[in-house]
C-alpha cells in the first residue's frame, strides 16, 4: 500500500481525503434523518396524549371545583360561624355543636370521594368519626399551615393522615373561617381520597407518569412511574407556558410539549385556574421499537469515526512522511548525503526530491568553485606581495643611483632620480588602493618636473588650479597620470612647446577634475564608458574607477574648437575611504 502513495499524484490522495468526507457527511445524514424520526415519534404521541389531557382536565375540575364548594358551604353556615364564636350557654352550645356536626356529616357522606372533614377552633367539641374537631393551636404543627397564612384557602397535595383504620391517603383543600366579627376563627379543611383523584388520572400500573400540580409548582397527585423526576427549572416551564387564561378563554386548554434530558413532557393547563395536568414518558417507551436501530445506528456512527481516524492518521502519515524525509535530510546536510532521499516517489514528492538533489549537486558544484577561487585568490595575494617588493627595491636602487649622481655631480640626473622616488612612494601608499587628492596632485607635479627636466622647462609649462578644502578628498592613485602623459606623448608630440591646464573642482556628490592641453586634440568628440578606451593607461584607469564606482563615474575626451584636448572626469565626491 505504502508503494501506491509513492506512485500516487497528490490530487488522487485529495480525492481519498474527500471520500471520507462524503463518509462522514452521510454518517450525519444518517444521524439527522433518525432525528427526525424520533421528532416524528415525538409529535404522534404528544399528540395523543394533549387529546387525553383535555379530557382529563374537565374530569378532574369537577371533582376539585365540588370539594371547593363544600368547604365554602361550610364557611358560611350560620351554625358554624356561631360555634367557633364559643359565647353560648351550654346548652346552646350542645346543641349548636350538634346542628354542625350533623351538617359535617351530611356533607361527608354525600360523596363517596369525600373521606373526611376536620376543623380547627378554639375550644373544639368532641369528634365525631369521619368529622375531627382539633385544637387551633395544632396548625401551627402543618407544614403547609405558613403557605395559608397567606391565602384564604388552599389545596395540600397528597399525604397520609390518621383514621380508625390506619393510614389513608388524601388530598386536601383548606379554608379560613371567620367569626362573626370578621377575625380568623379557625380552619375547615375537606379530606379528599386521594384514589379519586388518581382514578381520573389512569391506571397506577402505567409505565409513564401522569401528575396534577397547582398553580405555585406544587405537586397535588401522581400515577404511575415514580422514579421519573423532574428538575425545578423543568416544573417552572411547565408551569410557565402561557400567561393565565382570561374569560373569553375559559373553555380553552392550554398545552406545553417539551423534552427533558431523558422523557418527554407534555402538559395541560386548567381554564382559569393555572393548575396543570401533565404526563411524562421515558424516551425509551417511546422509543422502544427504534432503540434497536438507534444501538445499530451508535454503532455504525462509532466505527465511522474510528475508520475515518484511522485512515485520517494514515493519510496524514503518507503526506507527512517525505517532507519529514526532506526537512531531516536539510538539518543533517552536508553530513547526510542526496543519496538518503527515497528515489521511488514517482509524484510531486518525486519532482520535489529530484529538485533538492539537483540543488545539493549545485551546491557541491560551487564549493568547489569556491574552493578553488579561493586558490586561485590566495595565489594572486602572493604574487602581489611579491610585485610589492619590487618597488621597494627599486626605490632602494633609485636611491643609490641619486648618491651616485651627487657623487659624480651629475645634478638633473639626482633631481629626476628623487622625484621618481617620490612618485614610487606615492604609487606604493602601504598597498592603499586610495589617496587623498593632494598626493594624487603630487605625483603629478613630480611627473610634470621630470619632463620639464627631460624636455626643457620652456618647452612644456603646465598649472594646477584646486581649493583647499578639495585636497583631503579621496580618488584612487594614479587617476590622472596616464591622462597627462597622453597629452605629452601624443598632442605635444614634434612640437616645440606646450601648455598643460588641470582644474580640480566639485558638486554636491561628484568630485570633478579637468584636464586641458593646447596639443595637436582629437577630431572628434569621444566618450569613454565601461569597454576599455585608449591606451593601455587609460584602459587600466577606466578599468578600476570601474570596479570603484560600477557606473557612477565618467571619463570625457573633447577636442577643443582650434586646438588642443580636454579630459573632464567625474567620480563620487568621497570623504572617507570605501
Amino acid at each position: 500500500m505504502e508503494s501506491l502513495f509513492k506512485k500516487l499524484p497528490i490530487r488522487y490522495l485529495y480525492f481519498g481525503s474527500f471520500a471520507v468526507f462524503a463518509l462522514c457527511l452521510f454518517t450525519v445524514i444518517f444521524w439527522i434523518s433518525y432525528h427526525y424520526s424520533v421528532k416524528a415519534i415525538v409529535k404522534t404521541a404528544s399528540g395523543y396524549q394533549e387529546k387525553m389531557l383535555v379530557e382529563l382536565n374537565g374530569r378532574l375540575k369537577e371533582k376539585l371545583d365540588f370539594t371547593e364548594s363544600i368547604s365554602l358551604a361550610v364557611s358560611r353556615n350560620p351554625d358554624v360561624i356561631n360555634l367557633l364564636g364559643n359565647q353560648n350557654e351550654a346548652y346552646e352550645q350542645h346543641a349548636l355543636t350538634e346542628r354542625v356536626s350533623s351538617a359535617l356529616l351530611g356533607l361527608t357522606f354525600s360523596s363517596p370521594m369525600i373521606d373526611s372533614i376536620h376543623v380547627y377552633m378554639n375550644l373544639p367539641p368532641a369528634p365525631v368519626p369521619p368529622v375531627a374537631y382539633l385544637p387551633l393551636q395544632e396548625l401551627d404543627k402543618e407544614a403547609w399551615y405558613p403557605l395559608l397564612e397567606k391565602n384564604d384557602f388552599l389545596w395540600v397535595g397528597e399525604h397520609l393522615i390518621d383514621s380508625p383504620n390506619g393510614k389513608k391517603s388524601v388530598v386536601s383543600f383548606a379554608r379560613k373561617l371567620t367569626s362573626l366579627s370578621g377575625d380568623f376563627a379557625g380552619v375547615v379543611l375537606i379530606h379528599m381520597k386521594a384514589t379519586t383523584l388518581q382514578a381520573v388520572l389512569g391506571d397506577h400500573y402505567l409505565l409513564s407518569q401522569r401528575l396534577l400540580v397547582d398553580s405555585t409548582g406544587r405537586k397535588i397527585v401522581q400515577i404511575g412511574n415514580s422514579s421519573i423526576v423532574l428538575t425545578d427549572d423543568e416544573y417552572k416551564k411547565m408551569l410557565g407556558s402561557a400567561p393565565p387564561l382570561t374569560a373569553q378563554e375559559m373553555t380553552s386548554v392550554e398545552k406545553l410539549v417539551f423534552s427533558s434530558s431523558t422523557a418527554l413532557v407534555v402538559s395541560s393547563k386548567m381554564a382559569g385556574s393555572g393548575w396543570v395536568v401533565a404526563e411524562i414518558t421515558p424516551w425509551e417507551l417511546l422509543a422502544e421499537d427504534s432503540l434497536f436501530m438507534l444501538k445499530v445506528l451508535g454503532m455504525i456512527g462509532l466505527l465511522s469515526i474510528i475508520a475515518v481516524m484511522l485512515i485520517s492518521v494514515y493519510l496524514n502519515r503518507q503526506f507527512t512522511k517525505p517532507i519529514y524525509l526532506l526537512l531531516r535530510s536539510m538539518k543533517q546536510y552536508p553530513d547526510l548525503n542526496k543519496g538518503h532521499l527515497p528515489p521511488d516517489y514517482r509524484n510531486e514528492f518525486g519532482q520535489l526530491f529530484l529538485g533538492y538533489n539537483r540543488l545539493l549537486t549545485r551546491i557541491e558544484e560551487l564549493y568547489q568553485s569556491l574552493e578553488e577561487q579561493y586558490k586561485r585568490k590566495k595565489e594572486t595575494e602572493v604574487k602581489a606581495l611579491q610585485a610589492m617588493m619590487n618597488p621597494h627595491f627599486l626605490y632602494n636602487t633609485l636611491d643609490q643611483l641619486n648618491w651616485m649622481a651627487i657623487k659624480d655631480g651629475n645634478t638633473r640626473m639626482s633631481v629626476v632620480l628623487e622625484m621618481t622616488g617620490a612618485m614610487l612612494r606615492i604609487g606604493l601608499s602601504d598597498g592603499e588602493a586610495l589617496i587623498t587628492v593632494e598626493q594624487e596632485l603630487d605625483f603629478v607635479k613630480n611627473y610634470m618636473q621630470i619632463q620639464q627636466i627631460r624636455l626643457g622647462e620652456k618647452k612644456i609649462k603646465y598649472r594646477i588650479d584646486v581649493s583647499e578644502e578639495l585636497l583631503p578628498l579621496f580618488i584612487p592613485k594614479m587617476t590622472l597620470q596616464p591622462f597627462v602623459e597622453n597629452s605629452i606623448k601624443h598632442g605635444f608630440h614634434g612640437r616645440e612647446h606646450g601648455n598643460l591646464d588641470i582644474q580640480v573642482s566639485a558638486t554636491e556628490k561628484k568630485l570633478v577634475i579637468m584636464i586641458t592641453d593646447d596639443g595637436k586634440g582629437l577630431h572628434n568628440t569621444k566618450q569613454i564608458g565601461k569597454k576599455t578606451a585608449g591606451g593601455y593607461g587609460i584602459g587600466n584607469v577606466q578599468a578600476r574607477l570601474n570596479e570603484f564606482f560600477d557606473s557612477d563615474y565618467s571619463i570625457e575626451l573633447i577636442a577643443l574648437e582650434h586646438e588642443g584636448t580636454r579630459v573632464t572626469i567625474q567620480i563620487p565626491k568621497l570623504e572617507t575611504k570605501l
